[in-house]
Protein backbone atom coordinates (compact mmCIF):
# COMPACT_ATOMS: atom_id res chain seq x y z
CA UNK A 1 0.00 0.00 0.00
CA UNK A 2 1.73 3.45 -0.81
CA UNK A 3 2.02 5.99 1.73
CA UNK A 4 -0.41 8.30 0.24
CA UNK A 5 -3.68 4.96 0.26
CA UNK A 6 -2.54 4.18 4.03
CA UNK A 7 -2.97 7.89 5.40
CA UNK A 8 -6.69 7.76 3.03
CA UNK A 9 -7.67 5.46 4.89
CA UNK A 10 -7.75 7.54 8.11
CA UNK A 11 -11.06 7.68 9.37
CA UNK A 12 -11.24 11.69 9.67
CA UNK A 13 -9.36 12.40 6.61
CA UNK A 14 -11.56 13.96 4.06
CA UNK A 15 -8.78 14.04 1.34
CA UNK A 16 -5.14 13.63 0.71
CA UNK A 17 -2.73 15.28 -1.97
CA UNK A 18 1.26 14.39 -2.15
CA UNK A 19 3.28 18.00 -2.84
CA UNK A 20 6.40 17.82 -4.40
CA UNK A 21 8.69 19.99 -5.12
CA UNK A 22 9.25 20.02 -8.88
CA UNK A 23 9.81 22.76 -11.39
CA UNK A 24 6.04 23.78 -11.13
CA UNK A 25 6.71 24.06 -7.68
CA UNK A 26 10.02 26.24 -8.08
CA UNK A 27 8.57 28.41 -10.68
CA UNK A 28 5.53 29.11 -8.84
CA UNK A 29 8.01 30.10 -5.23
CA UNK A 30 10.49 31.90 -7.35
CA UNK A 31 9.42 35.56 -6.99
CA UNK A 32 8.85 34.32 -3.14
CA UNK A 33 12.30 32.82 -2.34
CA UNK A 34 15.90 34.03 -2.88
CA UNK A 35 18.11 31.40 -4.84
CA UNK A 36 20.04 30.45 -1.24
CA UNK A 37 16.77 29.53 -0.10
CA UNK A 38 16.01 27.72 -3.02
CA UNK A 39 19.38 25.92 -2.57
CA UNK A 40 18.70 24.61 0.47
CA UNK A 41 14.85 23.60 -0.72
CA UNK A 42 16.18 21.73 -3.35
CA UNK A 43 18.96 20.20 -0.58
CA UNK A 44 15.91 18.96 2.04
CA UNK A 45 13.54 18.38 -1.35
CA UNK A 46 14.72 14.65 -1.46
CA UNK A 47 14.31 13.42 1.99
CA UNK A 48 11.04 15.08 3.31
CA UNK A 49 7.65 13.88 1.83
CA UNK A 50 4.88 16.40 2.23
CA UNK A 51 1.12 15.64 2.07
CA UNK A 52 -1.64 18.54 2.06
CA UNK A 53 -4.33 16.57 3.93
CA UNK A 54 -8.35 17.61 4.93
CA UNK A 55 -10.04 16.21 7.81
CA UNK A 56 -13.58 16.66 9.85
CA UNK A 57 -12.86 18.58 13.17
CA UNK A 58 -16.59 18.72 14.79
CA UNK A 59 -19.08 20.05 12.22
CA UNK A 60 -16.28 21.26 9.80
CA UNK A 61 -13.34 20.12 7.51
CA UNK A 62 -9.74 21.83 8.53
CA UNK A 63 -6.47 21.71 6.24
CA UNK A 64 -3.14 20.67 7.67
CA UNK A 65 -0.16 18.64 6.58
CA UNK A 66 1.56 15.69 7.37
CA UNK A 67 5.89 15.94 6.90
CA UNK A 68 7.73 12.55 6.91
CA UNK A 69 10.60 11.34 5.95
CA UNK A 70 11.18 9.85 2.35
CA UNK A 71 12.24 6.51 4.17
CA UNK A 72 9.82 5.43 6.85
CA UNK A 73 10.17 2.42 9.05
CA UNK A 74 7.97 1.68 12.04
CA UNK A 75 7.08 3.82 15.06
CA UNK A 76 8.17 6.81 13.97
CA UNK A 77 8.22 9.37 17.16
CA UNK A 78 5.40 12.64 15.94
CA UNK A 79 5.35 16.15 17.45
CA UNK A 80 2.01 18.06 16.70
CA UNK A 81 3.93 21.08 14.96
CA UNK A 82 1.72 24.51 16.06
CA UNK A 83 2.56 27.49 13.63
CA UNK A 84 2.27 31.28 14.69
CA UNK A 85 0.27 33.55 13.32
CA UNK A 86 -3.57 34.87 13.54
CA UNK A 87 -6.19 34.43 11.04
CA UNK A 88 -4.49 34.74 7.38
CA UNK A 89 -1.00 35.56 8.91
CA UNK A 90 1.29 32.92 9.43
CA UNK A 91 -0.46 30.67 7.27
CA UNK A 92 2.32 27.93 6.68
CA UNK A 93 2.98 27.79 2.62
CA UNK A 94 4.69 25.02 0.50
CA UNK A 95 8.10 26.68 0.28
CA UNK A 96 8.31 27.14 3.78
CA UNK A 97 7.85 23.02 4.53
CA UNK A 98 10.79 22.62 2.88
CA UNK A 99 13.00 25.47 4.13
CA UNK A 100 12.13 25.70 8.06
CA UNK A 101 14.96 24.26 10.00
CA UNK A 102 12.56 23.42 13.05
CA UNK A 103 10.95 21.06 10.23
CA UNK A 104 12.98 19.93 8.64
CA UNK A 105 15.86 19.14 10.86
CA UNK A 106 13.08 16.68 13.34
CA UNK A 107 11.97 14.86 10.06
CA UNK A 108 15.35 14.00 9.94
CA UNK A 109 16.15 12.75 12.94
CA UNK A 110 12.81 10.38 12.50
CA UNK A 111 10.32 12.19 13.44
CA UNK A 112 6.71 12.63 12.07
CA UNK A 113 5.43 15.87 11.80
CA UNK A 114 1.65 16.99 11.78
CA UNK A 115 0.29 20.64 11.25
CA UNK A 116 -2.74 22.43 11.43
CA UNK A 117 -3.67 25.73 9.17
CA UNK A 118 -6.52 26.38 12.01
CA UNK A 119 -9.85 27.00 11.37
CA UNK A 120 -10.95 29.94 8.91
CA UNK A 121 -7.63 29.60 6.68
CA UNK A 122 -5.81 27.93 4.17
CA UNK A 123 -9.88 25.85 2.89
CA UNK A 124 -10.49 25.22 6.45
CA UNK A 125 -14.00 26.03 8.06
CA UNK A 126 -15.27 27.87 10.31
CA UNK A 127 -13.03 30.88 12.25
CA UNK A 128 -10.13 31.84 14.07
CA UNK A 129 -10.66 31.46 17.51
CA UNK A 130 -6.89 31.62 18.53
CA UNK A 131 -7.27 29.28 21.32
CA UNK A 132 -11.36 28.33 21.32
CA UNK A 133 -12.77 25.76 19.33
CA UNK A 134 -9.95 26.19 16.86
CA UNK A 135 -8.02 24.13 19.78
CA UNK A 136 -9.67 21.04 18.58
CA UNK A 137 -7.86 21.49 15.46
CA UNK A 138 -4.52 20.65 17.02
CA UNK A 139 -6.04 18.25 19.06
CA UNK A 140 -7.47 15.79 16.53
CA UNK A 141 -3.87 15.75 14.61
CA UNK A 142 -3.11 13.02 17.66
CA UNK A 143 -6.39 10.96 16.30
CA UNK A 144 -4.59 10.63 12.80
CA UNK A 145 -0.90 9.74 14.50
CA UNK A 146 -3.10 6.89 16.19
CA UNK A 147 -4.22 5.50 12.76
CA UNK A 148 -1.41 5.90 11.01
CA UNK A 149 0.13 2.72 11.19
CA UNK A 150 4.11 4.11 11.27
CA UNK A 151 4.01 6.37 13.90
CA UNK A 152 4.33 5.87 17.61
CA UNK A 153 1.00 7.00 19.61
CA UNK A 154 3.27 6.60 22.95
CA UNK A 155 6.01 9.01 21.68
CA UNK A 156 4.37 12.77 21.06
CA UNK A 157 5.75 15.67 21.52
CA UNK A 158 4.59 19.69 20.70
CA UNK A 159 6.25 22.64 19.68
CA UNK A 160 4.51 25.83 18.76
CA UNK A 161 6.14 29.16 17.90
CA UNK A 162 4.01 32.33 19.15
CA UNK A 163 0.21 31.77 18.70
CA UNK A 164 1.61 28.15 18.59
CA UNK A 165 2.86 28.43 21.78
CA UNK A 166 -0.26 29.73 23.17
CA UNK A 167 -2.30 26.36 21.62
CA UNK A 168 0.40 24.48 23.08
CA UNK A 169 -0.38 25.51 26.39
CA UNK A 170 -3.87 24.98 26.44
CA UNK A 171 -3.25 21.66 25.06
CA UNK A 172 -0.80 20.42 27.66
CA UNK A 173 -3.96 21.73 30.31
CA UNK A 174 -6.54 19.22 28.42
CA UNK A 175 -4.90 16.35 27.46
CA UNK A 176 -2.39 13.60 28.82
CA UNK A 177 -0.58 12.32 25.93
CA UNK A 178 1.75 15.17 25.24
CA UNK A 179 5.20 13.41 26.37
CA UNK A 180 7.04 16.90 26.34
CA UNK A 181 6.72 20.76 24.68
CA UNK A 182 9.24 23.22 23.18
CA UNK A 183 7.89 26.94 22.53
CA UNK A 184 9.39 29.45 20.63
CA UNK A 185 8.29 33.07 21.75
CA UNK A 186 5.22 31.36 22.98
CA UNK A 187 2.07 33.90 24.37
CA UNK A 188 1.16 33.41 27.42
CA UNK A 189 -0.83 36.53 28.31
CA UNK A 190 -2.68 37.85 25.76
CA UNK A 191 -4.04 40.54 27.86
CA UNK A 192 -0.62 42.25 27.49
CA UNK A 193 -0.45 42.28 23.85
CA UNK A 194 -3.66 43.22 23.64
CA UNK A 195 -2.02 46.45 26.00
CA UNK A 196 0.78 47.00 24.10
CA UNK A 197 -0.02 46.61 20.68
CA UNK A 198 -3.52 48.30 19.22
CA UNK A 199 -3.65 46.42 16.20
CA UNK A 200 -3.33 43.07 18.21
CA UNK A 201 -6.28 44.50 20.57
CA UNK A 202 -8.40 44.88 17.19
CA UNK A 203 -7.55 41.38 16.21
CA UNK A 204 -8.55 39.86 19.12
CA UNK A 205 -11.88 41.38 19.61
CA UNK A 206 -12.77 40.17 15.51
CA UNK A 207 -11.31 36.20 16.77
CA UNK A 208 -13.13 36.26 20.14
CA UNK A 209 -15.34 38.04 22.88
CA UNK A 210 -12.29 40.43 24.06
CA UNK A 211 -13.30 40.25 27.52
CA UNK A 212 -11.01 39.61 31.06
CA UNK A 213 -12.23 35.75 31.11
CA UNK A 214 -11.18 35.09 27.24
CA UNK A 215 -8.03 36.89 27.85
CA UNK A 216 -7.53 34.17 30.96
CA UNK A 217 -8.67 31.34 29.28
CA UNK A 218 -6.14 32.27 26.61
CA UNK A 219 -3.48 33.20 28.93
CA UNK A 220 -1.07 30.11 30.81
CA UNK A 221 0.37 32.82 32.86
CA UNK A 222 -2.91 32.73 35.11
CA UNK A 223 -3.60 28.48 35.50
CA UNK A 224 0.38 27.03 35.87
CA UNK A 225 -1.47 24.62 37.99
CA UNK A 226 -3.24 23.24 35.21
CA UNK A 227 0.01 21.95 33.10
CA UNK A 228 1.21 18.45 33.94
CA UNK A 229 3.52 17.20 36.75
CA UNK A 230 5.06 14.71 34.17
CA UNK A 231 5.71 16.67 30.94
CA UNK A 232 9.01 18.86 30.55
CA UNK A 233 8.25 22.25 28.56
CA UNK A 234 11.13 24.31 26.67
CA UNK A 235 9.99 27.86 26.93
CA UNK A 236 12.44 29.86 24.64
CA UNK A 237 12.37 33.56 23.74
CA UNK A 238 14.43 35.90 21.87
CA UNK A 239 15.21 38.61 24.48
CA UNK A 240 14.43 41.06 21.91
CA UNK A 241 11.55 39.98 20.75
CA UNK A 242 9.46 42.72 19.90
CA UNK A 243 6.03 40.99 18.84
CA UNK A 244 5.82 38.81 22.37
CA UNK A 245 7.28 40.43 25.40
CA UNK A 246 9.74 38.05 26.43
CA UNK A 247 8.12 38.40 29.90
CA UNK A 248 5.32 36.10 28.53
CA UNK A 249 7.84 33.27 28.96
CA UNK A 250 9.86 34.92 31.78
CA UNK A 251 6.43 35.26 34.08
CA UNK A 252 4.89 31.76 33.00
CA UNK A 253 8.76 30.10 34.16
CA UNK A 254 8.19 31.51 37.44
CA UNK A 255 4.70 30.43 37.97
CA UNK A 256 5.44 27.25 37.02
CA UNK A 257 8.58 27.10 39.11
CA UNK A 258 6.05 28.06 41.82
CA UNK A 259 3.90 25.13 41.02
CA UNK A 260 7.10 22.83 40.75
CA UNK A 261 6.47 22.01 36.93
CA UNK A 262 9.09 20.56 35.21
CA UNK A 263 10.38 23.21 32.66
CA UNK A 264 13.37 24.75 31.11
CA UNK A 265 13.56 28.83 30.46
CA UNK A 266 16.37 30.05 27.66
CA UNK A 267 16.56 33.42 27.06
CA UNK A 268 18.51 34.08 23.78
CA UNK A 269 20.21 37.46 23.97
CA UNK A 270 19.76 40.17 21.30
CA UNK A 271 17.38 37.95 19.16
CA UNK A 272 14.04 38.22 17.87
CA UNK A 273 10.62 36.62 17.58
CA UNK A 274 12.13 33.74 15.76
CA UNK A 275 15.29 33.74 17.15
CA UNK A 276 16.99 34.36 13.74
CA UNK A 277 19.91 35.48 15.23
CA UNK A 278 20.55 32.69 16.94
CA UNK A 279 18.36 29.90 15.10
CA UNK A 280 20.93 27.18 14.90
CA UNK A 281 21.18 26.69 18.68
CA UNK A 282 17.72 27.27 18.77
CA UNK A 283 17.11 24.38 16.20
CA UNK A 284 19.46 21.82 18.09
CA UNK A 285 17.76 22.64 21.74
CA UNK A 286 14.37 21.52 20.33
CA UNK A 287 16.02 18.30 18.37
CA UNK A 288 17.75 17.51 21.65
CA UNK A 289 14.69 18.13 23.74
CA UNK A 290 12.53 16.18 22.01
CA UNK A 291 15.00 13.54 21.52
CA UNK A 292 15.38 13.10 25.25
CA UNK A 293 11.83 13.25 26.13
CA UNK A 294 10.22 11.70 23.31
CA UNK A 295 12.66 9.71 21.16
CA UNK A 296 13.97 8.36 24.08
CA UNK A 297 11.54 8.20 26.76
CA UNK A 298 14.07 9.81 29.37
CA UNK A 299 12.51 10.43 32.67
CA UNK A 300 11.27 13.33 33.74
CA UNK A 301 13.56 15.61 36.47
CA UNK A 302 12.80 15.39 39.90
CA UNK A 303 11.69 19.07 40.83
CA UNK A 304 11.39 18.56 44.85
CA UNK A 305 13.37 21.36 46.05
CA UNK A 306 17.10 20.25 47.46
CA UNK A 307 17.28 19.50 51.14
CA UNK A 308 13.36 17.86 51.21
Amino acid sequence: MSKTETIKDISIIESVEPIKWDEAQEQFHASLLNESQLSRIRKNKDCINVFRIQYRVDDRKVTGFIIQPAELKEDHPVIIWNRGGTMEVGVVKIGQIFIEPTIVELVKEGYILFLSQYSGQDGSGGSDQMGGDDLNDVLKLYTIAQELNYADENRVGMYGISRGGLMTYLALAKVNWIKAAVTVGGRSNVKRAAEERSEMEKRFEQMFNATNENYRKRSAVCWPDKFPDDVPVLLMHGASDRRVNPLDSIDLSTKLLEHRKPHRLMLFEGADHAITEQRGEMVSQLVTWCNRFVKEKESVPDMTPHGK
